[in-house]
């Protein structure tokens, strides 16, 4: 498992390769906001905040939100689908930009 994203860390979804047939560079690339908690019958579960850098628009238009919340464990998981094996986040170091 990868370490926890931080705050401003920005990283790619998976589909940033399987969904992307023109190459946009910031095509499903996200913004950490950081780690939050939800709260429910007093367990405490950790989830990433996150936004799109590639339509600031883009979670309003298509979902009404102003950022994304995923639950950690999720965030850092390997995915197996559409061909693609591996992360379903990966951070983008300043080298990959």
């Amino acid at each position: 498992m990868s370490d926890k994203p931080q705050q401003n860390d920005i990283y790619y979804h998976f589909k940033h390769i399987t969904e992307n047939p023109s190459k946009n560079p910031y095509y499903r690339v996200y913004r950490i906001i950081g780690i939050s908690v939800l709260a429910t019958n007093d367990q405490y579960s950790p989830h990433v905040a996150y936004t799109s850098v590639w339509g600031n628009s883009y979670e309003k238009e298509t979902y009404g939100a102003d950022f994304f919340i995923r639950p950690l464990d999720e965030f850092l998981e390997n995915v197996s689908r559409d061909g693609y094996s591996g992360p379903r986040f990966v951070k983008i170091k300043p080298e990959n930009k």
